[in-house]
């Protein structure tokens, strides 16, 4: 899940423990929005990408982001060896990260 968060007076972010912010996570900064494009979180603006995509295609890509992760919380609590294999895969996706920083 992507998590927003508005009327913030200091930078926030809620990567539920998670080492450093995940790309496409959204802040918001004394109003501003901002989104981690993979190194550093950039404000998004009126004239930026967002224009050029429809507000419906949006909320439609996030109640799908949204349900994705709800049903892999499930299978990682009804399955351990799941839950060891996501584990892994984020360790190994940050490695492989970092890297390449």
């Amino acid at each position: 899940m992507i998590p927003v968060r508005t009327h913030i007076q200091i930078p926030y972010t809620n990567n539920g423990g998670r080492a450093g912010a995940v790309a496409g996570e959204v802040i918001a900064i004394n109003g501003q929005l901002q989104v981690y494009d993979g190194s550093a979180f950039v404000p998004v603006h009126a004239t930026s990408w967002v224009d050029s995509i429809e507000l419906g295609t949006v909320v439609e890509w996030a109640k799908q982001k949204m349900e994705h992760e709800l049903r892999e919380e499930e299978m990682a609590r009804q399955f351990p060896a799941f839950a060891k294999a996501k584990e892994n895969y984020e360790m190994i996706r940050r490695l492989v990260e970092n890297e390449l920083a």
